[in-house]
């Protein structure tokens, strides 16, 4: 029996147990993702930054190991030139490795597009507005099945080299990507993204999007020997019988589903259910997903995610922080409520490069970061373009923030604030 350990996002980390025969079962099921790379290894690298405790990132290298990938190894401080751990001067891990296939989260995507617009605008006034509308073009084109060979010769070549230059497979999963965000970076790199859903109790994913998918925001459909159920979840509103699309928690069945968690037989009774003769268990994910006409399948919210405020009104905190991490000035964000207040509040990271650019407009250039995260000033200026962000991706004005505070310290999992595979821990916070 092996153990593995969750990341902790919404308490301690707890123990799976999972037997050689699951894990075997369950590597069958994800190793879909590898195969086409199997044929010519020698021609691709691997970038691995994520820890081996996210059990996605532990499988992939596993197949590549077997399939004779290459492996670069790196670390999400000096992945990119907007990591927070690169001294200056230093190149990346993706320029150093140059890798064809990486896995990332959205995090990750998040800061790479933050940089690539600070160049923009450090070029002239027009370079990131025309940057926007190119690679809106080339989407709407790829959407309808064509190819845009100008775009890609004279933008892509440029957002490319600062991923190394040969980039071809990305796969993201970790946390629910904005389809504008999954939009842009497969336009900009002109390369096959696809999303994928998994979770420690599954060891991997089992649910991944096919190469040719052109859809946005989507898991794609179950992999080999996945089975999902959902089950009506009535406090969110969500039941298999909505219309268009059927709507619930997701129920995970699959012979690589775990046994449960170590010494925790409550749990294991509440999350697990089946072990049949064959082998076949059912997982309660506590995630909740849409199916669509083609079986595949959007994440759509999180039931430990909902809470309710003293107005009696739910609210989705996953939801809310996903449309407001596009905004400008935001490296990551939390977003806080309480049974006894009616509104939220956000804790926010600040994105480094656009504060200080923020900071020079508003003559505040000699302060330090410390200083202009306090700063009344720079407070109101992000506070307003959180708000035009969330109205931009639609969220209703009481999901809106009404209060905001802005931390100097980064989030790290060195420092407990995030987990390993980059997700918020809410209580430490």
């Amino acid at each position: 029996t092996q153990i593995s350990y969750t990341s902790g996002t919404t308490g301690p980390p707890k123990g799976i147990e999972m037997t050689g025969a699951q894990l075997v079962r369950a590597g069958v099921s994800t190793s879909a993702a590898m195969e086409k790379f199997f044929d010519e290894p020698e021609k691709h690298m691997y970038i691995a930054y994520l820890p081996q405790s996210h059990s996605l990132e532990l499988s992939i290298e596993n197949y590549a190991f077997i399939g004779g990938v290459p492996i670069g190894f790196g670390s999400p401080f000096t992945l990119n030139e907007s990591a927070p751990g690169l001294a200056d001067g230093e190149c990346c891990d993706l320029k150093l490795l140059r890798p064809t296939i990486m896995i990332t989260v959205p995090l990750v995507l998040d800061r790479m597009r933050k940089e690539i617009y600070h160049k923009l605008r450090a070029r002239t006034p027009v370079s990131a507005p025309i940057f926007t509308y190119l690679t809106d073009y080339k989407h709407r084109w790829s959407a309808r099945g064509y190819d845009s060979p100008i775009v890609n010769r004279v933008v892509c070549p440029k957002v490319r080299v600062q991923f190394g230059g040969r980039l071809e497979h990305m796969v993201v999963g970790g946390a629910a990507l904005s389809p504008d965000l999954q939009r842009l970076i497969k336009s900009a790199l002109d390369i096959t993204l696809v999303q994928g859903y998994g979770t420690t109790e599954t060891f991997g994913a089992v649910l991944c999007m096919d190469d040719t998918d052109l859809s946005t925001g989507r898991c794609g459909a179950p992999l080999k020997d996945i089975q999902i159920r959902l089950d009506d979840w009535p406090d969110g509103g969500y039941r298999a019988t909505d219309k268009p699309h059927p709507r619930g928690e997701l129920i995970v069945g699959g012979y690589g589903v775990a046994t449960g968690y170590y010494n925790n037989k409550w749990l294991t009774d509440e999350s697990f259910t089946g072990g049949t003769a064959d082998g076949m268990r059912w997982f309660r994910t506590g995630d909740i997903g849409e199916v669509f006409t083609d079986g595949s399948f959007k994440i759509i919210d999180r039931k430990k995610d909902l809470i309710k405020l003293s107005n009696g009104e739910y609210f989705s905190l996953g939801k809310i922080e996903s449309c407001l991490k596009n905004c400008l000035y935001v490296d990551n964000i939390c977003i806080i409520g309480d049974k006894f207040c009616n509104y939220l509040i956000a804790l926010v990271i600040p994105n480094r490069k656009s504060l200080a650019s923020l900071a020079n407009d508003l003559q505040l250039s000699h302060v330090t970061h410390e200083e202009l995260c306090k700063s009344p000033q720079i407070t109101c200026c992000v506070h307003k373009d959180i708000v035009d962000s969330g109205l931009h991706y639609k969220l209703k004005r009481i999901e809106i923030p009404t209060k905001i505070m802005i931390c100097a310290e980064e989030w790290t999992p060195d420092n407990g604030m995030l987990t390993a595979a980059m997700k918020l821990k809410r209580n430490n916070i």
